[in-house]
């Protein structure tokens, strides 16, 4: 069976975020009104955070990118990724990063395909800093997932 993983992508873009980048979160999402869609459709070519209403997700997916109180904009994203798909989640993590508000805590990758009775595996955190990002993968390697930036 290919490993599933829940994405939780959350956190403040300032206030001077390129219109680009906003018309390309936009397409992820799957607002046809925002935009174009990604900036780079050969490098992306569904939109990334869109939810999808039959998730198996406990709760299910949800999207948003909506102006904010202390900064432009919050964006939060819960979504279901298919293991082959998290190659792209470093391209879209490194157009946010430069753009973060407040650095910390941006979210976690969390595999979600354990069997019956199997324990649950660790969320992966990410942490937006300095213009970048790092996925700190659990020391478990059974319940790391694949190797990403960190």
């Amino acid at each position: 069976m290919s490993e599933r993983y829940e994405v939780v992508v959350t956190c403040f873009l300032d206030d001077d975020t390129p219109a680009h980048v906003l018309e390309t979160l936009r397409g992820h999402l799957g607002d046809a009104a925002g935009g174009s869609g990604p900036a780079a459709p050969e490098a992306d070519p569904w939109p990334l955070l869109e939810p999808d209403p039959g998730s198996d997700l406990p709760g299910g997916e949800a999207g948003a990118l909506r102006p904010a109180d202390r900064h432009a904009w919050g964006l939060f994203s819960r979504t279901h990724w298919h293991e082959d798909d998290l190659g792209h989640l470093d391209a879209l993590l490194g157009l946010l990063a430069p753009h973060v508000a407040e650095p910390g805590y941006g979210g976690h990758i969390r595999a979600t395909t354990a069997g019956p009775g199997e324990p649950a595996a660790l969320p992966a955190p990410i942490t937006f800093a300095g213009g970048g990002y790092s996925v700190s993968w659990p020391a478990d390697g059974a319940a790391a997932g694949p190797n990403r930036a960190t």
